[in-house]
């Protein structure tokens, strides 16, 4: 049995965060059961449960690793102010955004005239530029600017080699459920997982 620490994320601002990402895929529409049951050499049903949930933990730390959605889904991006719109790091945003804005003291959310900035999806990394003067926001509001935006690929779409680093997770999981066994010395995870991920992580 070995330990596995986690994954390193990129850096990213600590002044905006995901609100949420919406979708309707589900991780099983990139890794079926039936392919993790294989690498697994697993041939019977009393673990299905688990090996589902050890997948979609897998799927997700690969995501959070990269930067990126491997599923199509709506993200809510949330900041404090418009420049915290300015960078953002979350790759594969695409369509047309909308960004809403509240004042202070007025709970009503007001959308920013897309006529009042522009947008470019660079190496993985989403940039928002203002065109004039912005309106002043809530200042006692961590919320007071909300951008939505389509984002993330197909979940069929997902990489091979972004499927090989979350299977590769998942049969160190299956095989090392503690994390520490005693009397066996602490291993870390093999270095491939960062290696076949390496690519596709946004800076």
């Amino acid at each position: 049995m070995g330990f596995c620490p986690p994954l390193s994320f990129p850096k990213t601002s600590a002044m905006y965060g995901i609100l949420a990402f919406s979708t309707a895929e589900t991780y099983a529409t990139s890794i079926t059961d039936a392919e993790v049951k294989a690498w697994l050499k697993v041939d019977h049903s009393d673990e299905d449960s688990l090996i589902s949930a050890l997948r979609d933990a897998a799927c997700e730390q690969v995501e959070a690793h990269t930067g990126r959605k491997f599923r199509l889904g709506l993200f809510t991006v949330v900041a404090s102010d418009f420049r915290h719109l300015q960078r953002l790091p979350l790759g594969n945003l695409t369509g047309t955004p909308s960004i809403t804005y509240k004042l202070e003291n007025d709970a009503t959310s007001y959308t920013l005239a897309s006529t009042e900035y522009t947008t470019a999806e660079i190496a993985g990394v989403w940039y928002t530029r203002f065109r004039n003067s912005l309106p002043t926001v809530d200042p006692y509001n961590p919320q007071a600017v909300v951008l939505s935006c389509q984002g993330g690929v197909t979940a069929t779409s997902m990489p091979e080699d972004v499927r090989t680093a979350a299977m590769m997770l998942v049969g160190h999981w299956f095989e090392n459920r503690s994390a520490v066994h005693i009397g066996s010395s602490i291993q870390e995870l093999p270095l491939a997982v960062n290696a076949l991920l390496a690519k596709y992580r946004v800076q």
